[in-house]
């Protein structure tokens, strides 16, 4: 789901990105719960617990913002053709192991990666 939500980031863009470019579209890939968490809060009533939804939900968002700290899994778009073989990438994860990938960091640090991901590799 994560490399897919890139590739449709990416449907716009014909030259490599910069980092702070990827940077926001990890921003907005690690928002895309959100309005869904304030939905989840504004339907529950005062002094209610929050629902099993909205506790998976915000644990899901601190475990990938805690991943985005320390270095996101994203393809490697800085490259040119790695973008090109991203576009071109049919959804099947065996199709995956032809793209590069790296880890960025909320600071802006770019790490090189492997597919599939193993820690912090």
């Amino acid at each position: 789901m994560r490399i897919k939500s890139f590739q449709s980031y990416t449907t716009e863009h014909e030259l490599p990105l910069t980092i702070p470019e990827i940077q926001a579209m990890i921003e907005d890939y690690l928002g895309r719960d959100d309005e869904e968490v304030l939905k989840l809060k504004a339907e529950r009533r005062p002094g209610r617990p929050a629902s099993t939804r909205q506790t998976l939900l915000e644990q899901h968002q601190a475990t990938e913002q805690g991943e985005y700290a320390s270095g996101f899994w994203v393809p490697d778009l800085e490259d040119s053709e790695n973008l090109k073989k991203l576009k071109d990438w049919n959804g099947q994860w065996s199709g995956l192991a032809t793209l590069r990938f790296a880890r960025i960091s909320k600071e802006g640090v770019k790490k090189e990666s492997s597919f599939p991901p193993k820690g912090m590799s």
